[in-house]
C-alpha cells in the first residue's frame, strides 16, 4: 500500500512540475471547459474597435450573447475574456476578447477553431452593439381564440 501511495504521488508531482499541461489546465479540458485553443487561436481571431471601455462593453456583449442563445462557459477578467459555445446544442467553443484601444475604446477580438462560429458571433456581436435590443425576444401576442371578436 505504501509503494503505491508513493507511486501517486510521484506521478502527480512529476506531471504537475512537467510543464506539458497544468493541473488546471488538465481539469478544465476533462470538464469540457478549457479555454486554451481560443487563447492559441486569438492571432487569428476577427477584431474590430468599439468607443467604449472594456469595462462598459463586456456587460453589452453578454447581453447580446444571451439574446442570441449562445452558452457562456468561462469568464476570464484578467484576460478579458467571455468563453461561449455558440448555442446549448453547438457547444463549437468562440472566445471573445475585450483589449482596450486607447482612450474610451475597446478591440474587440473574437476567436474560434471554426470560420463559421467566429464569423457569426462576430457579426452578432457588432449588429447587438449598432442595434441595441436586435436580438431580444419580443414577448409573444396573446393567443386569441377562433371566433373571438378582434
Amino acid at each position: 500500500m505504501n509503494v503505491i501511495m508513493r507511486a501517486v504521488v510521484i506521478l502527480v508531482a512529476g506531471i504537475s512540475v512537467s510543464g506539458c499541461v497544468s493541473m488546471r489546465e488538465a481539469a478544465r479540458g476533462f470538464f469540457g471547459v478549457s479555454t486554451r485553443v481560443l487563447e492559441e487561436n486569438k492571432s487569428q481571431a476577427l477584431s474590430g474597435v468599439w468607443k467604449a471601455s472594456p469595462e462598459s462593453i463586456a456587460p453589452k456583449i453578454e447581453t447580446i450573447l444571451s439574446d442570441i442563445g449562445a452558452y457562456v462557459y468561462a469568464r476570464d477578467a484578467r484576460q478579458r475574456l467571455i468563453a461561449v459555445y455558440v448555442s446549448s446544442t453547438d457547444t463549437t467553443p468562440v472566445g471573445i476578447f475585450c483589449e482596450p484601444a486607447g482612450e474610451a475604446a475597446t478591440t474587440i477580438l473574437v476567436s474560434s477553431p471554426s470560420r463559421f462560429a467566429k464569423e457569426k458571433i462576430f457579426s452578432q456581436i457588432f449588429i447587438g452593439l449598432e442595434n441595441p435590443g436586435a436580438f431580444a425576444k419580443k414577448p409573444e401576442q396573446a393567443a386569441v381564440p377562433a371566433g373571438a371578436a378582434r
